[in-house]
């Protein structure tokens, strides 16, 4: 199995040739056409920045492996993630790296 397999055709991040035009125009679109027909609306904007904050990367590849992602495709966020450090920067000052184990990028 690979990402397109699985990702819908209404999802645009982390799909190839998807861009924020498509759903930016959708939505310039529905609003359009509620004007016209004069037509109450909601448009519900989630936010999911942080979603991920406390997925264990472990976790994450048991997961992609579950659902049937072959070797290749759990080993590019194996590989992003191997080591992956950081540090906090605090009025320029730096703090000492520490490991990153959990978290999306």
């Amino acid at each position: 199995m690979v990402l397109a397999d699985i990702i819908h055709l209404s999802q645009q991040c982390c799909a190839r040739q998807r861009t924020i035009m498509e759903p930016a125009a959708g939505i310039r679109d529905v609003v359009a056409y509620a004007d016209q027909t004069h037509r109450m609306i909601c448009i519900l904007s989630l936010y999911f920045q942080t979603a991920f904050d406390k997925v264990s990367h472990e976790y994450l590849y048991n997961i992609l492996s579950e659902i049937g992602f072959d070797d290749n495709s759990v080993g590019i966020p194996r590989v992003l993630y191997k080591n992956a450090t950081s540090s906090y920067d605090v009025n320029g000052f730096l703090s000492v790296r520490f490991s990153i184990e959990s978290s999306v990028r």
